[in-house]
């Protein structure tokens, strides 16, 4: 089992290993999580199981896909530059 320790400001100051006998500190919160719950220092929570990163992987824009000919025009390009080599 693991434990979120959250500050007053609700910012997890520390992720440990927890059991019943552990004590968090004064000024700190607990926050006893699945051990399959990703969370880390530094991570906002937001009440019950829920944590969000305050820094977010960039969303990435899907490549665009090429048509069958524009791939085709890319091989005979390629074609003609490989054949002036050989």
């Amino acid at each position: 089992m693991k434990a979120a320790l959250v500050d007053d400001n609700g910012i997890v100051v520390n992720v440990i290993v927890w059991d019943d006998a552990c004590v968090a500190p004064n000024g700190i919160t607990a926050v006893v999580v699945n051990d399959d719950l990703r969370v880390s220092v530094g991570w906002i929570y937001n009440g019950g199981q829920d944590f969000a990163d305050p820094n977010p992987p960039a969303a990435v824009e899907p490549l665009p896909v090429p048509t069958l000919q524009e791939l085709q025009a890319q091989l005979a390009e390629l074609t003609v530059k490989i054949q002036a080599m050989s």
